[in-house]
């Protein structure tokens, strides 16, 4: 498998598919210390070629090698364009393991990072009423992509997470920063309700 993962790196990109969703399939894979990041590295230009294959070929990683997911989700991400976005919602959408909702939201939040508002994909208020029913873990982080959005529910959430005496001090802080960052023009009122 080790030379099977190296030969795939100097073969053309568009002839790579097959081989590296091969590779993939190898769940004793995942055990060995090289062998991943080398698949990975054959696999990573796959996301510039024809990035809804690539995710397909990244998810079907998650039981076998969830680095090759993870990677690929982020490598999508990195496209910084909407299609590329959009694609990541998408497959966000269809997804009901958390795990993998946590890897598209993380990949998501690193393709949007140091932007304080970005147009969400047509797809991302139904992915949000989804989201928003799951875990305390993928809520906090829906919610933060939401402002990020400007999605008036996920502002609305936070805000009440900021004004509950009930939250952690933790997540109160954090949803302060949050919608500093987005530039709320509701977050004075709430602060002053604070004092």
């Amino acid at each position: 498998s080790l030379y099977l993962a190296s030969a795939a790196q100097r073969i053309p990109v568009s002839q790579r598919w097959d081989l590296v969703q091969s590779l993939l399939t190898n769940a004793a894979a995942a055990k060995d210390h090289n062998l991943p990041l080398m698949i990975w590295y054959a696999a990573e230009p796959l996301a510039e070629l024809d990035a809804e294959r690539a995710l397909a070929i990244g998810l079907s990683a998650t039981s076998t090698i969830p680095l090759i997911r993870n990677n690929m989700l982020r490598r999508i991400g990195a496209t910084n364009d909407e299609k590329s976005l959009a694609i990541l919602v998408n497959g966000l959408g269809k997804s009901d393991i958390e795990e993998v909702q946590f890897a598209f939201l993380d990949a998501i939040r690193m393709a949007m990072a140091g932007r304080r508002r970005v147009e969400p994909p047509k797809e991302w208020d139904t992915v949000y009423s989804k989201l928003s029913k799951s875990s305390a873990k993928i809520r906090g982080l829906s919610q933060a992509l939401g402002v990020t959005f400007g999605n008036e529910a996920a502002l609305a959430a936070v805000r009440a997470v900021v004004e509950s005496s009930t939250a952690l001090t933790e997540a109160r802080e954090a949803g302060i920063v949050t919608l500093l960052g987005a530039k709320d023009p509701k977050l004075a009122p709430v602060l002053q309700s604070l004092l």
